[in-house]
């Protein structure tokens, strides 16, 4: 994997666009590449956007999968484990389709794996949401498993794919896939993965899909985040440096392709609670709860727009809300 990542670095140019890419790896085993643009943990969170309901300790194997995919809630973001899993509404904001009970996609591709079989395939693109205006068209096409003696292959198919990140990203994606299938299928080794995608490209600031610490309920509990809140209005440095963490991490990752309202909302709630239960001795202002409500109000307006012009105005006036909520923020501190 470093070799081909390594490669595909040295023979290619920055920000141009390549027609018919294919890259193959020979041994299917993830590790991080220094080649990559960004960080290990970027690389880690980047593939728990794309797959919100995998597990840190049982991956896929979980009891409580199903749960997990029921429980996913609305983003303006591509989802790979609702459509691979259950065959809906990965990458449809309101799940515009009903859920079909006992409909895996992944789990049927997996009955037709076979020496010589074409048919262990799933496809990602869906017509009923991906042609909708509001909708967002998978990068990621296909994912087919190939059976050669006591191997399984995985070809995984791109309308594009970004180069110095994302591939690194999909790579750990289709590693931790083909581990799993191979694991419900008796006597077979991983072995190669490949990719294909119409368009590749090395950009050199590449756009992630990232769930921020404050929107990911296993990092940041409901519980914690009110205590951060506490502290931070008592005057407590501890408190008001994560809270500073978690909005510069909130601002960094949200973008027009990575919209989530949720974690502003339950932190404007907590700061509300925690500024009226301290009875006036909360050394926040009043002005930093508003703009984490405003930022919260326009990004739930933007996940709603289906017009992408509306949908950019309200991501920049939530970005521009954070911005004013951290300066702030910082006042607090220096102060």
């Amino acid at each position: 994997m470093k070799d081909c990542h390594r490669a595909i670095k040295e023979r290619v140019e920055p920000n141009r666009l390549y027609y018919s890419f294919v890259s193959t790896i020979e041994h299917a085993e993830y590790e991080y590449l220094s080649t990559a643009s960004v960080l290990s943990e970027t690389i880690e969170r980047s593939f728990r956007a794309l797959h919100p309901e995998w597990d840190k300790k049982a991956g896929w194997a979980h009891p409580n999968i199903q749960r997990a995919l029921d429980a996913l809630t609305a983003h303006y973001q591509f989802q790979h484990g609702a459509r691979l899993f259950t065959g809906n509404r990965a990458g449809a904001p309101n799940g515009q389709l009903e859920k079909k009970d006992g409909y895996s996609p992944i789990h049927r591709a997996l009955d037709k794996v076979a020496p010589r079989s074409s048919r262990a395939y799933v496809g990602l693109y869906n017509p009923d949401l991906d042609t909708a205006p509001e909708s967002q068209m998978p990068t990621l096409t296909g994912i087919q498993f190939l059976r050669e003696d006591n191997f399984l292959d995985l070809v995984v198919t791109f309308r594009k794919i970004e180069l110095s990140a994302w591939w690194v990203v999909n790579m750990l994606e289709a590693s931790l896939i083909l581990k799993w299938a191979a694991s419900k299928i008796t006597k077979i080794k991983t072995r190669r993965i490949t990719f294909f995608a119409s368009i590749a490209e090395w950009k050199m600031e590449p756009s992630l899909t990232v769930i921020p610490y404050l929107d990911d309920l296993e990092t940041v509990s409901l519980a914690e985040l009110t205590a951060i809140a506490v502290s931070a209005c008592r005057g407590e440095a501890s408190g008001r440096t994560r809270l500073l963490e978690l909005l510069t991490d909130k601002r960094l990752f949200t973008h027009i392709d990575n919209i989530d309202p949720s974690g502003l909302l339950r932190l404007g709630s907590v700061l509300e609670g925690a500024y009226k239960g301290s009875a006036g001795s909360s050394v926040l202002d009043n002005s930093l709860i508003q703009h984490v409500q405003e930022a919260a109000r326009f990004l739930q307006g933007a996940l709603e727009h289906g017009r992408e012009d509306r949908r950019a105005h309200d991501v920049t006036e939530s970005l521009a809300q954070i911005e004013r909520a951290i300066d702030s923020l910082r006042g607090v501190i220096t102060s």
